[in-house]
């Protein structure tokens, strides 16, 4: 089966440091924004995580399923859409100086549904991959 054997070739060393890493960052995010005083149930120190950290613990499982989901897309499905996708990268660049929310006197991000996307981390991406298809 293709599932199991993606798996066995996967990187799980990668994985964990990525991962500790990432549970690192996360306890240090809680301990700079949780008051000293903060106490959990019957005055024991509290263990649960602040609203900073909580909120990057999402953000970090998020990233690790895409990351994963990526992981999972065989290169040559990335090297056949490189050049759309840059193209892509391209146009939403050029449509911030149309539809693009300005913020400090840039414009740098679009606003959808309450969330903010910002094309250039995306056609850091798109670059690299269509970089690497040209060479």
């Amino acid at each position: 089966m293709p599932l199991f054997d993606d798996l066995r070739r996967f990187d799980w060393a990668l994985l964990a440091c990525a991962v500790g890493l990432t549970a690192i960052g996360v306890a240090f995010i809680h301990s700079a924004t949780t008051p000293p005083a903060t106490t959990g149930v019957d005055g024991a120190p509290g263990f649960w995580l602040s609203a900073k950290a909580s909120k990057q613990a999402a953000y970090a499982v998020f990233g690790l399923v895409a990351c994963l989901g990526l992981a999972s897309v065989d290169y040559l499905v990335w090297r056949k859409w490189a050049y759309a996708l840059y193209a892509g990268g391209l146009v939403a660049l050029l449509l911030l100086f149309v539809a693009g929310a300005s913020s400090g006197g840039s414009r740098r991000w679009f606003r959808l549904a309450g969330a903010s996307l910002q094309p250039s981390e995306m056609m850091k991406v798109f670059f690299i991959l269509a970089l690497a298809c040209y060479l």
